[in-house]
């Protein structure tokens, strides 16, 4: 419960930072001018609600609503946005809220992208001095007339709410209409293409959409750990141990970011080996009242897979990131030796060696938590990546009456390729 814990505490920690600022090149539109400067780049939802904004580096800051201005933008990727009177939930006129609108395509036929306080996508199509139209698209369930039995259906209005829009062009086929899937890159394709067919040379601004990007990056790691078992009735628990491994290991990370739902946002994942040896030397009476001396080796290979959710900042050369995730552990090697003496003949004491927890007494795969902060570097037109993580796995043990938990503390250093 206390790694639980920790791992709240931290992702708290993450979602505040979230709320970092992100100046970027761009402008805003008020009354008809065009005012150039820097602003403020976030996620969708509240990229759709406020904006803010500063004429220069130094300057104040300015916080726009879209009843303030009619539209904003930024110069990189081409992102634009304009104010709209909506409906608040799909389908319905009553009720009417004002929102910046993200800009797929705009042209004789514009689309536009919305993500509304529910995290739902919802898309709208505009035709030049025409009103904006809502495309709509439902998961509904029907039920079977004959068994009783619920099933989903698609409710697919926009396909033709599209396809009456852009009847005055003959070269887009039905069957295109009919497959049309309900994404931000197939509307504003379709659109685009529109554009294109009775545009006569009407220019059309199509908005520069990131994709996921994949990047891999070997590893190195230096790892500090620590190993604390408890149980009164099992001799390997009563001592103190110590962490006697080298502690380099290393592997590969694989890095994917999420553009769709935050550009700061990525996954991930990696594969790293990790040595493990932990050693105690203890005295121990028995219930008899015989005296033992304990010898106890834990030498474990790690094969550790932790996939987490990373936010870095976005800006400057150094950026920092934090992360957070879950930890797969597999031992693909497992010593676990005790050896015990007893000197119940001074002159021939006895020396017998056994498994610390028997056989199938170590668990050779547990899950874990992780959570760290690390800063990605410039460095021959690559980047390195320095990192600090701190990892809280579950019990080891497969004995009832013996708990073992290992945390462990390691340094990564990769390079992105």
């Amino acid at each position: 419960m206390k790694q639980l814990y920790i791992t709240l505490t931290f992702l708290f920690i993450c979602s505040l930072s979230f709320a970092q600022k992100s100046f970027q090149p761009g402008y805003i539109v008020q009354h008809g001018d065009t005012v150039r400067g820097l602003v403020d780049y976030r996620g969708a939802m509240r990229s759709s609600v406020v904006t803010t904004f500063k004429q220069q580096e130094s300057a104040a800051e300015q916080t726009f609503t879209p009843h303030d201005i009619t539209a904003y933008g930024f110069d990189s990727g081409q992102k634009h946005f304009e104010a709209f009177d909506i409906p608040v939930t799909a389908g319905a006129d009553t009720t009417k809220e004002r929102v910046f609108l993200d800009v797929l395509v705009k042209g004789r036929a514009s689309v536009y992208y919305y993500r509304d306080s529910f995290h739902k996508d919802r898309y709208f199509l505009k035709k030049e001095a025409q009103p904006l139209i809502e495309l709509i698209y439902e998961e509904i369930k029907l039920k079977d007339l004959n068994s009783g039995k619920l099933y989903k259906a698609e409710k697919r209005d926009y396909t033709n709410t599209i396809a009456v829009a852009f009847a005055d062009c003959e070269k887009i086929r039905a069957s295109r209409y009919k497959d049309l899937m309900f994404t931000a890159s197939a509307l504003a394709d379709i659109t685009e293409a529109y554009n294109q067919c009775v545009g006569d040379g009407a220019p059309t601004q199509k908005a520069g959409r990131k994709k996921s990007k994949l990047t891999f990056a070997p590893a190195l790691t230096y790892t500090s750990s620590t190993f604390t078992l408890k149980g009164d009735e099992h001799p390997v628990s009563q001592g103190k141990y110590k962490n006697e491994s080298v502690g380099l290991g290393g592997g590969i990370t694989a890095n994917v970011t999420i553009p769709r739902l935050n550009e700061k946002l990525s996954l991930q994942a990696d594969l790293l080996y990790m040595p493990f040896r932990q050693t105690a030397s203890f005295n121990h009476r028995n219930n008899l009242g015989f005296n033992y001396a304990y010898d106890v080796v834990f030498d474990v290979d790690y094969l550790k897979v932790p996939v987490q959710l990373m936010y870095t900042y976005p800006n400057g050369r150094i950026r920092p990131y934090v992360s957070a995730g879950l930890v797969n552990n597999m031992a693909v090697q497992v010593t676990q030796q005790a050896t015990r003496t007893d000197y119940y003949d001074p002159d021939e004491p006895r020396v017998r060696e056994q498994e610390a927890f028997g056989e199938g007494g170590f668990r050779k795969r547990t899950l874990g938590i992780t959570a760290g902060a690390g800063m990605s570097i410039p460095f021959g037109g690559k980047a390195l990546l320095l990192s600090v993580r701190y990892e809280a796995n579950e019990n080891s043990s497969a004995i009832h009456s013996v708990s073992a938990k290992a945390r462990h503390v390691y340094v990564m250093l990769g390079y992105r390729l």
